[in-house]
C-alpha cells in the first residue's frame, strides 16, 4: 500500500469510486429512466356501453304511445237558391234565397253528413204571392265511387275533382209555413256535389269549393193558417266553402 501526502492510496480510491456511483443514481434522467413505465388508462368515454350513468336513478325514456287513425272531418258554410212554386200566384217558379250549413266525416268512400236549411220567402215578394219560409235537417249518406279508383296516388287537380264527386242518400225534414203558423213534413233527402280543391294535396288540411244540387221528396201536405198546399221544392242548389281536416 503506498501513500500519497500522508493518505492512503486504497482508500482514496474507493472513496473517489463511491462518490461517481452516488452521483450517477441520483441524477435526474437515471430516476426518469429507472423508474417503471405505468401505462395511463384513458378516460371512459360519454358515449361509451360501458361507462357507468351519470345518474344511477336515471330511467328509460317512455315509448311512443301508437297514433290512432281517425276519419276525416269536414265543415261546410254556404249560399243559394230554392226553386220554390208554393203560394205563387199566378202558379210559378220563384228562386228563394237560401243558406246551407253541413258537417260530416269521413272523406273516402263512405261518408256520414248533417245538414241545416232555410230559405226566407216572407217579405221578399209581393201579394198576391204568399211563398213559404222553410227550415230543414238532413242526415245523409256521402258516397264517393271513385274515391279509390281513378289514380289513388296521382295528385293531379283534375282527379282530385274526380275523386272527391259525391253522390247524397238520406232523410230530410222540413218547416214549412208562414212564421209562427207552420206544419212539418218528412222525406227522401236526395243529392250530388263536385268539390274544386283550393289548395295543395299536400297539406293536411284541404280548403274546397263545394257546388251542390239536392231535392226532398215529401210529398205534398197543407199548412199555415190559410191551409196553403206545401209541395217540394223543384231543386235547391248552393255553393260553398267547405274545409276537410
Amino acid at each position: 500500500m503506498s501513500r500519497r501526502g500522508g493518505i492512503p492510496l486504497t482508500s482514496c480510491s474507493l472513496g473517489l469510486c463511491a462518490t461517481v456511483a452516488l452521483s450517477l443514481l441520483t441524477a435526474p434522467g437515471a430516476r426518469a429512466e429507472d423508474a417503471p413505465a405505468v401505462a395511463a388508462s384513458p378516460a371512459p368515454s360519454p358515449s361509451s356501453p360501458s361507462a357507468p350513468s351519470s345518474s344511477p336513478l336515471a330511467l328509460p325514456a317512455p315509448a311512443e304511445a301508437p297514433s290512432v287513425d281517425r276519419p276525416r272531418l269536414s265543415l261546410a258554410l254556404g249560399m243559394g237558391v230554392s226553386f220554390d212554386d208554393t203560394g205563387f200566384s199566378p202558379r210559378r217558379t220563384a228562386a228563394v234565397p237560401s243558406f246551407f250549413a253541413l258537417g260530416g266525416f269521413g272523406d273516402g268512400f263512405v261518408g256520414i253528413d248533417f245538414g241545416l236549411f232555410a230559405s226566407t220567402a216572407t217579405g221578399r215578394f209581393r201579394n198576391p204571392d204568399a211563398p213559404v219560409d222553410r227550415l230543414g235537417l238532413d242526415a245523409m249518406l256521402v258516397l264517393r265511387p271513385v274515391a279509390h279508383g281513378v289514380g289513388a296516388d296521382d295528385k293531379r287537380w283534375v282527379l282530385r275533382v274526380l275523386r272527391a264527386a259525391a253522390l247524397e242518400v238520406g232523410a230530410g225534414y222540413e218547416r214549412d209555413g208562414h212564421g209562427a203558423s207552420a206544419d212539418q213534413r218528412f222525406g227522401f233527402r236526395l243529392g250530388g256535389r263536385l268539390e274544386f280543391p283550393l289548395t295543395a294535396a299536400s297539406d293536411p288540411s284541404q280548403l274546397r269549393l263545394r257546388l251542390a244540387a239536392r231535392h226532398l221528396s215529401a210529398g205534398t201536405k197543407a199548412t199555415g193558417a190559410a191551409d196553403t198546399p206545401v209541395r217540394d221544392t223543384v231543386a235547391e242548389l248552393y255553393a260553398a266553402l267547405a274545409v276537410v281536416f
